[in-house]
């Protein structure tokens, strides 16, 4: 059977596992600020999308960015000192979307592109004065049992001076999400491509050669790998598989199951100075907090805000 039959017979087979109901208002993406204090996600509420903040205890919540009628907002990412926010505004009409910045306490918002493209990924860079994101070409459903995605998705950056626009890679790959810098020097990234699929590297310098990145002892299918995050402080490299979470040492390559849980991890932060992992699923309206070996902490119910 062709490998990409394979692989959506397996994502159909997964949708139906996850049929847990879901709260009709809940998190989406979320960001953890440099210092650990503040949360800054996304809220939907089935009407609006807007971008709120909590402190480290899950309490005084305060919404930065308030949804609208015309635009969902989402993606919120902090700066590297945290006093900017960048984050992705959606129009309800057309599906297209566009990169706003604002302070960390969501005054003077502005929008930095023009509002017709396709973009679903943004993150200021640690390292340059750019932003960089995840702009695709077509949002439309490739096969008869999909639902509709982006696709023809390469990665562009945005300098904060001149908001000039640079194509960093030409690929249209099928599908390419959650960026962000392993070092100054390189990117990391989750690739569909024809020849490539999971985790991969790319170097700032030579951007259309793609480097697979897989633990040497192939705990899950590579193919399955998404959302690679590195620690600088560690040099481990945490990334999810369907339900779990796992870390490989970014030397040795092998990788560990540290977490499980049965209603689907969506997104994850590391807490570098304190060695925490904040992490949402696909149900709770909840921050889950462990350390880097996964253990359980404590949890932040967010509730109906």
């Amino acid at each position: 059977m062709p490998k990409n039959i394979v692989l959506i017979l397996f994502f159909v087979i997964l949708l139906a596992s996850c049929s847990q109901k879901k709260s009709s208002t809940r998190i989406s993406s979320f960001h953890v600020s440099p210092k650990g204090d503040k949360i800054i996600f996304s809220w939907n509420n089935n009407v609006s999308r807007s971008i709120l903040e909590v402190d480290s205890n899950g309490l005084g919540a305060k919404e930065l960015v308030p949804g609208s009628t015309d635009t969902l907002y989402s993606n919120p990412r902090f700066n590297i000192n945290g006093t900017m926010i960048v984050f992705i505004g959606k129009s309800i009409s057309d599906g297209h979307s566009a990169i706003y910045v604002a302070n960390s306490d969501g005054t003077e918002k502005k929008r930095i592109t023009s509002g017709n493209d396709f973009i679903s990924d943004v993150f200021y860079s640690r390292c340059e004065s750019k932003i960089y994101f995840i702009n695709s070409k077509s949002y439309d459903n490739y096969s008869p049992v999909s639902a509709k995605g982006l696709h023809n998705s390469d990665l562009y950056s945005i300098s904060l001076a001149e908001k000039t626009i640079q194509k960093i890679t030409n690929q249209a790959a099928y599908n390419m999400y959650k960026p962000s810098e392993l070092n100054c020097d390189s990117l990391l990234m989750t690739i569909s491509y024809p020849s490539l699929f999971g985790l991969t590297l790319i170097e700032k310098k030579n951007p259309n050669k793609l480097i697979k990145i897989a633990p040497i002892n192939r705990p899950r299918q590579p193919d399955l790998y998404d959302s690679p995050t590195f620690s600088e402080s560690t040099g481990l490299l945490f990334f999810l598989a369907p339900y779990e979470m796992y870390v490989m040492d970014w030397k040795k390559r092998k990788a560990t199951m540290i977490l499980r849980d049965d209603k689907m991890i969506e997104n994850f932060r590391l807490i570098e100075h304190n060695k925490r992992i904040i992490y949402t699923n696909s149900v709770d309206n909840t921050f889950f907090i462990t350390d880097f070996g996964g253990t359980r902490l404590r949890e932040l119910k967010i509730g109906e805000l």
